[in-house]
């Protein structure tokens, strides 16, 4: 497990954005001294390549203040850079934005068009969303 986990630093100190988000992970979820300040900083270099579920993560971490200073605009833009590059969970993240109504005008209609693009590319949770809305309109 060590050698992996050296290997894993290794790749992603030499640039590599899967192996960068991976590192993050790592970090953040580490059951002994997790570090959110640096999972962050492994996120934005990922993020920084193009790494779809890099914005994702750094969405998620801005949304909560986990590792940085809360920011809902922040956490609303990288959601909207990760969506526009394909990630599920980013588009399920601006479903809620429109769903709640946070920065945005609330809108159902918007909320479910996000949710049924993210449930298209097998988002679970957005899957969920548009069950619990189709059970509450029949």
């Amino acid at each position: 497990m060590a050698k992996i986990v050296n290997m894993l630093e290794f790749n992603a100190q030499n640039g590599d954005a899967e192996s960068q988000l991976r590192w993050g992970d790592r970090l953040l979820c580490r059951a002994e001294d997790p570090d959110p300040e640096k999972a962050v900083e492994w996120y934005r270099k990922s993020a920084d390549q193009g790494h779809p579920e890099a914005f994702g993560r750094l969405a998620d971490c801005y949304a909560a203040g986990r590792g940085i200073h809360q920011n809902v605009e922040l956490a609303f833009d990288y959601a909207t850079k990760g969506a526009e590059k394909g990630d599920s969970h980013c588009m399920f993240f601006i479903g809620e934005f429109y769903f709640y109504g946070i920065l945005v005008e609330k809108n159902r209609r918007k909320a479910k068009e996000w949710y049924r693009k993210a449930a298209n590319k097998f988002d679970f949770d957005a899957t969920e969303k548009l069950i619990e809305w189709t059970d509450k309109e029949d």
